[in-house]
C-alpha cells in the first residue's frame, strides 16, 4: 500500500519514507529516500505560489504539466519504488487537509493505472 503524509505525522515512524519535496525538515529523526522528479519546481511553482502570484488552480495546472513532461521517468521510478519497498509513504511539508502537491500526485498516479494512494 502506498500513502502520502506530512513529515510531522508521528504515525509514520515505522514506514519507509519517500521525500517528494525539494527539502525536508532538519532534525526530523529519520531518513528519507528522495524522489525529486515529482518535487514541485521552486521557480515555476513554489515561489510563485508562496508569493501569491499563482492560485491553487494555476499551481495544479503547472504541476500536472510538470508530471506529464516527466511521465515515463515518473512511472518507471514509481514502479521501482513499489518493487523495492512494496509499501511506503510519500512525504512533504504540508499539513493534512491543506492544498498540496502530494494529493495531486496521488490522483495523477491513479490516472496512470496505479492503486489508490491514501492520505495518513
Amino acid at each position: 500500500m502506498i500513502y502520502t503524509s506530512s513529515y510531522f505525522n508521528n504515525d509514520i515512524k515505522e514506514m519507509t519514507k519517500v521525500r517528494i519535496s525539494v527539502s525536508q525538515p532538519k532534525g526530523i529523526g529519520y531518513d528519507t529516500i528522495p524522489w525529486l522528479t515529482v518535487a514541485p519546481d521552486w521557480y515555476t511553482l513554489l515561489k510563485p505560489y508562496k508569493d501569491g502570484v499563482i492560485d491553487d488552480n494555476e499551481y495544479t495546472k503547472r504541476y500536472l504539466k510538470q508530471l506529464e513532461g516527466n511521465k515515463q521517468k515518473i512511472v518507471s521510478e514509481y514502479k521501482t519504488l513499489l518493487n523495492r519497498y512494496g509499501s511506503f509513504v510519500m512525504l512533504c511539508w504540508c499539513k493534512k487537509g491543506n492544498f498540496c502537491h502530494r494529493r495531486l500526485l496521488a490522483e495523477w498516479l491513479k490516472e496512470q493505472g496505479f492503486e489508490e494512494v491514501k492520505e495518513l
